[in-house]
């Protein structure tokens, strides 16, 4: 998995990509985690505080899941601010994705 994402002012104190199989829902975030009401979900930080500059992340499901996993729920969060988002993708491998910039 692989998307950008940024805060769009320093209001935004949380911004969160949330995935979700039948076995088990997962949610990235920088900064305060942002979580749906209703179900468990386990956190994954990826960041202290979200930036106000586009951040490219890549997260390897394999290595969060366990194994191979069909996604059937997907989720955007944020606490305090707006924030936003671009480019979710997934692939099968690193190859699929474009390259992350420095």
């Amino acid at each position: 998995l692989q998307f950008t994402w940024k805060a769009l002012g320093p209001a935004a104190r949380g911004i969160t990509l949330g995935v979700g199989t039948d076995g088990g829902n997962y949610g990235l975030h920088a900064g305060e985690f942002s979580p749906p009401g209703g179900w468990p979900v386990t956190e994954l930080k990826l960041g202290e505080k979200p930036s106000e500059n586009w951040e490219t992340r890549r997260v390897d499901l394999w290595n969060v899941f366990k194994k191979p996993v069909k996604l059937n729920l997907m989720w955007l969060g944020s606490k305090g601010g707006d924030v936003a988002f671009d480019q979710i993708l997934l692939g099968r491998t690193e190859k699929d994705l474009p390259a992350v910039g420095k």
